[in-house]
């Protein structure tokens, strides 16, 4: 997934070269690395009790903020504005002008597709003479070195779904699970082997107010030869996590709202997160992979490839995107695995909700917007890029069900 972006991440002794389909998951002769990792993060930050990250933030402007197109095809700012039936859409530009203003910054959220969009992106993105940044870092805060990128791309996904994936890729995930049990000291709680079980403890946490700046030390993150174009809030930073695993409790809220990725606090700025959700240049997401994409189409070329008209299906089926990093593991056999979030059972459904409101809240913003964004592009081009507008649910029925 690094080839795109032309890394390498570097161990002492070592050089792993990019691998296109998986996240750093296989690095041979790091594992002593890890055990030194491990001795030097003993202590997880239980409950760093951290103030707010942000003072409170202006209330959140009803302006959208649905494209900026009109930058990327000339250099005056301009004024569109739509009147179809329903749509009355204002799509103003007012952006401040940046110094890098080819880049774009992929606010990569661990576990919502971020490889395989940041793929397709980079695709649509190049093909104009445009940069795409992705990072698994926060909205607001790129990570150094700063690309100050002119705008941002962000993908959103079910939290419910979300929680149950941070689990299997921790879980099964070829790589991750090694790594996971080599970094955790003998002392302190494994990752538990069942779904239950860890949100069941997430849940414990979260009763007690667990905060924590999980921050790893410098020396920690050099041991590990992360590059800091990758961000600073990927699964193998998350050493001074309980259980070294993602963070179930509203991650997404959390990424959209954070001053530091592993910085985090029992109240989320969820102002800031509507705020920069909002603000946005584009908002995809998952359950809507294919619209989500299109759309940007539209903001990038002003014009959709024959893919994207949902209402006709020999077109619609011709999508070929790229699929990087969608099994978790080479475990089918385990038989206690929950595969789909629709098999979670209810009572454990309701500790997932609680786990994940606010993301809910999030979710349900962002759906709007797509809907919004969607009636935008097909009053601009008479193509339906959303055919069901109608927000998935929260614990869909498997297909084989």
């Amino acid at each position: 997934w690094l080839k795109p972006f032309q890394l390498e991440v570097q161990v002492p002794g070592c050089k792993v070269q990019p691998n296109p389909y998986m996240q750093i998951l296989v690095l041979p002769c790091v594992f002593g690395i890890f055990r030194a990792v491990a001795a030097a993060s003993q202590k997880t930050c239980r409950s760093c009790n951290a103030n707010s990250l942000f003072d409170e933030a202006l209330d959140t402007s009803q302006v959208e903020l649905l494209q900026r197109l009109e930058l990327l095809q000339r250099e005056t700012t301009v004024n569109i504005k739509q009147h179809r039936r329903d749509v009355n859409l204002t799509l103003p530009f007012g952006q401040e002008s940046r110094r890098q203003d080819d880049i774009f910054y992929h606010v990569h959220i661990p576990k919502v597709a971020g490889i395989s969009f940041s793929q397709d992106a980079l695709d649509l993105l190049t093909a104009k003479g445009l940069r795409l940044i992705s990072r698994e870092g926060c909205f607001a805060h790129p990570g150094l070195p700063d690309p100050q990128p002119r705008d941002r791309l962000v993908m959103i996904r079910n939290p419910a779904a979300h929680v149950l994936s941070q689990f299997n890729f921790c879980r099964y995930g070829i790589g991750v699970r090694e790594y996971i049990r080599e970094v955790t000291p003998p002392s302190d709680a494994p990752l538990p082997k069942l779904f239950q079980d860890w949100v069941h403890a997430w849940t414990t946490l979260k009763s007690k107010g667990w905060s924590c700046n999980c921050t790893p030390s410098a020396d920690i993150v050099h041991a590990l030869g992360l590059s800091e174009n990758v961000g600073d809030g990927t699964i193998w930073h998350h050493v001074k996590v309980p259980f070294r695993s993602y963070v179930p409790i509203d991650f997404q809220s959390q990424r959209m709202a954070c001053k530091h990725a592993m910085e985090f606090m029992d109240e989320i700025n969820m102002t800031m997160a509507f705020q920069n959700l909002d603000q946005a240049f584009h908002i995809g997401v998952v359950e809507a992979y294919q619209s989500s994409l299109c759309i940007l189409y539209a903001k990038i070329n002003d014009k959709l490839p024959p893919f994207c008209d949902c209402r006709d299906e020999s077109k619609w089926q011709t999508f070929v995107g790229h699929k990087v990093n969608t099994a978790d593991d080479d475990e089918a056999t385990d038989t206690m695995k929950i595969k789909s979030i629709g098999d979670v059972p209810q009572e454990l459904r309701k500790l997932v909700d609680g786990l994940t409101y606010r993301d809910q809240q999030l979710y349900d913003r962002a759906w709007a917007r797509l809907v919004r964004e969607a009636r935008w592009v097909e009053a601009r081009h008479g193509v339906k890029v959303l055919c069901d507008e109608a927000q998935p649910a929260r614990y869909p029925l498997r297909k084989d069900s």
